[in-house]
């Protein structure tokens, strides 16, 4: 026998009433996904490059430019319903906050928009690496390593200037340039210390648990930009001794530690360094907001009157490097001559 054809399905029924089945809305899940090829504003998706949580980071080209112009595109992706107003609005404070930022050492923001449910903004593309890498497989001196540090702090400092809090700072969120230059990235959990847009509940924990201080732990809600600082006092520590000062193996034994403990001395771990250094992350890291920097100006400025010193206990352990030091001393001063000759020898001619 033939097989019963399918029932008919329409929007309405027999009443002419609408069928709120049939024409239930299309779920977040079934809304359109960007695809490579697709231009967002003056933007065409060439290849992914990262994603988590509910963004995903695309490389892009400009159009017309020929691929001269190529940047980093960060989306918003379509997600649950739930939540989804409070996504959009800190996607949105995360714009604002990279639109305030002007500083060599902070990724540049070039335009954003919305194309369909999709947010997004275009930012440079950094060719580099994370600087939790570097710190990894010990790419740098400890010279070196305090160098990126004062520009990390450079761009945190222009940040609170601006009343960006970034809320997040880590290794990863920071990365090398091709000349080996700090750029800080990944502003999503930024909060605007300016405004008070209700994105932070009281109780809701915001950042990755080994950078955050015990006030962003215990009270997030009142976190200011001295919790940044802790951070920047995590950052340097990991920096001097390849360790974080911080561990637990279980989140409330991490927790317990970030709000009760204090660190072995980072020259406890790495016998090369200066004793001022013990002093300058250890304050960093203190409990007490009050008791720690007030500024990430003000860490700067004590971290930079230890490259001296650590250059010289650097030679000193590395004799070989004494020569390497002396040499390129030697050539720039040649150089600085030969500059100076060759414009005194242009100003005699064009007398």
């Amino acid at each position: 026998a033939a097989s019963p054809a399918p029932a008919l399905q329409t929007g309405f029924d027999v009443f002419g009433s609408m069928n709120r089945k049939a024409r239930k809305k299309p779920t977040s899940e079934a809304r359109k996904h960007p695809t490579l090829g697709e231009v967002f504003g003056s933007y065409r998706l060439l290849g992914e490059l990262g994603r988590g949580g509910m963004a995903v980071i695309y490389r892009a080209e400009k159009v017309g430019s020929g691929g001269s112009v190529v940047v980093a595109l960060k989306t918003l992706e379509p997600g649950p319903e739930e939540g989804a107003a409070r996504r959009r609005q800190r996607f949105r404070v995360e714009i604002e906050a990279l639109g305030r930022l002007h500083h060599d050492n902070i990724v540049k923001i070039h335009d954003s928009g919305r194309k369909g449910c999709v947010d997004y903004y275009a930012m440079d593309l950094i060719e580099g690496q994370e600087l939790a890498e570097a710190i990894e497989n010990d790419l740098l001196t400890t010279r070196r390593k305090l160098e990126v540090f004062l520009q990390i702090c450079a761009g945190i400092a222009h940040a609170h200037q601006q009343h960006v809090v970034h809320r997040d700072l880590k290794p990863a969120n920071v990365l090398l340039d091709s000349e080996g230059n700090a750029c800080i990235i990944d502003f999503g959990l930024a909060k605007l210390s300016d405004e008070d847009l209700g994105l932070t509940k009281a109780r809701s924990v915001l950042g990755t648990p080994h950078y955050m201080a015990p006030e962003q732990v215990g009270n997030p809600k009142e976190a200011d930009s001295r919790a940044d600082v802790f951070a920047l006092g995590v950052l340097l520590y990991e920096l001097l001794t390849g360790e974080r000062p911080f561990k637990g193996e279980t989140p409330a034994e991490l927790t317990m530690r970030i709000i009760a403990q204090t660190p072995p001395r980072p020259s406890a771990i790495n016998l090369d360094l200066p004793p001022a250094l013990d002093r300058i992350c250890l304050k960093a890291l203190e409990k007490n907001v009050d008791n720690r920097y007030q500024s990430a100006g003000a860490l700067r400025a004590e971290v930079a009157s230890c490259l001296s010193d650590v250059l010289e206990r650097e030679l000193r352990r590395h004799p070989e490097r004494s020569s390497y030091v002396v040499r390129h001393q030697s050539a720039l001063l040649i150089g600085l001559a030969l500059g100076f000759a060759l414009g005194f020898l242009v100003a005699w001619l064009w007398r």
